[in-house]
């Protein structure tokens, strides 16, 4: 496979300075595939999206459409979806960056095994801790939890689909009628993370979705001291001036329509004949009302409303018995999201990795943030240390070249754009997190 056989689709909204860097690695990274650039962004920020990519017109072939800024986000990535005429596609932030010899890696993989819809490999997120200093200790790197669902009934693999399910989404290869179906599924819903769990469970209702082991992108994540992401800018999906995202987005008046709307909508893909899909909806709605209910109830989002507020003992053992309910669920799910197959593979790789002394090394280096916790939850979702940062930019990784050439990116800009106007959670984050930095405000 070849990179002109994957189209690169990249939503942006008010977000220039990101994409100045963005596409400034694209240029020089060999990544040759055509960019589809879905932008949202206000006329004064569109005008100068449209430069950039004039600007960038002899290395990269990007194409453009702009879609008004208030559209919903499934919307605009169907419409780009709908562009793509390549075999492969990918969806990606204007933050991100994907590794080459992943992309082509992966490419390969769905071309040997049919059964596939989708892949994708390791996915490490970096963030400013605080200012920048001397050496590393301010920069934070860390794996983002993923899994592989490899089942061979439709069923079993969208009982596997997590809540929330974000995770299985930045970033993965598609097949292109797989992405495009998977968006008509939700086109005419605004994103919230139960429309995302449709959405992918249309992915997985055409074919298996894999994790392969590579480095597959780097993300650009927000830290306590610094924040990108505007909690304002989806509402629903953010679960904005609430604690709770997913009980806000139940509360939403039109969760129970999209629920019922988009259960039919997946199961117009998984069968055709019309006398089947009421039943296969109805069971798809009580799915995810499953993996809902379990999320909920083990993390004390439920039942805990049943208690008077002066119950302070039966509130203690009532979280005493979600913990235990969320233990148990490890063994009889062991191949879901935290179960105890997982733990297995990390016990695996902690033996491995102390053998070899690397745990040991990675923990005594003060030129690095890391500290045991960090190093075992590398451990538990990539099952070794070869993606810690320590490791990645020593000469002998398999990565070095890519993900240095990333790393001084990334440090050479780590914050293009700080939003202001953030709601007063925001703030009481920021400010917490610049108390314990020392005060640092920039």
């Amino acid at each position: 496979m070849k990179l002109s056989d994957l189209t690169i689709i990249i939503p942006t909204i008010n977000r220039t300075s990101m994409l100045e860097r963005t596409f400034g690695y694209y240029a020089n990274s060999g990544i040759t595939s055509k960019i589809i650039l879905a932008d949202s962004s206000n006329e004064e920020l569109m005008s100068k999206n449209k430069e950039l990519i004039l600007n960038y017109s002899k290395k990269l072939d990007i194409e453009y459409f702009h879609i008004p800024e208030k559209s919903s986000l499934m919307t605009k990535m169907s419409l780009a979806a709908d562009k793509v005429l390549t075999q492969y596609v990918i969806e990606v932030g204007d933050d991100d960056f994907l590794l080459k010899s992943s992309l082509l890696k992966v490419m390969n993989e769905l071309e040997k095994d049919q059964t596939l819809a989708a892949g994708y490999g390791h996915r490490l997120g970096i963030r400013a801790m605080s200012k920048p200093t001397e050496g590393r200790k301010w920069i934070d790197v860390f794996p983002f939890y993923d899994m592989s669902i490899e089942d061979e009934k439709p069923w079993n693999r969208i009982r596997k689909l997590p809540v929330p399910s974000w995770q299985q989404y930045p970033y993965s290869i598609y097949r292109r009628e797989v992405l495009k179906a998977s968006y008509r599924t939700v086109k005419s819903c605004k994103a919230a993370q139960y429309v995302e769990f449709f959405q992918f469970a249309a992915v997985l209702a055409q074919g298996k979705w894999k994790k392969f082991d590579c480095l597959f992108a780097v993300c650009n994540t927000d830290s306590d001291y610094y924040r990108l992401r505007d909690r304002a800018s989806f509402p629903i999906y953010w679960g904005y001036k609430s604690k709770g995202n997913i009980t806000t987005q139940m509360s939403n008046p039109v969760w129970s329509k999209y629920v019922s709307t988009l259960s039919h909508n997946v199961a117009k893909i998984l069968s055709n004949s019309e006398s089947e899909q009421g039943d296969i909806a109805a069971k798809l709605t009580r799915t995810y009302w499953a993996i809902n209910n379990k999320y909920l109830e083990q993390h004390g989002l439920i039942s805990d409303f049943l208690f008077h507020d002066d119950q302070l003992i039966a509130r203690r053992i009532n979280k005493v018995l979600s913990k235990f309910n969320k233990f148990i669920f490890v063994f009889l799910l062991p191949d879901r999201d935290g179960g105890i197959n997982a733990w297995y593979r990390m016990a695996f790789a902690l033996l491995k990795e102390s053998l070899n002394g690397r745990i040991v090394a990675n923990y005594m280096n003060k030129s690095a943030n890391n500290n045991f916790r960090s190093l075992f939850v590398h451990l538990k979702r990539t099952e070794s240390l070869d993606y810690e940062l320590t490791n990645l930019l020593n000469t002998s990784s398999e990565y070095y070249t890519e993900f240095s050439n990333i790393f001084e990116i990334w440090v050479d800009n780590p914050c293009p754009k700080i939003h202001t106007e953030l709601d007063p959670r925001d703030q009481a984050v920021m400010a917490m997190g610049k108390a314990r930095l020392g005060g640092h405000t920039s």
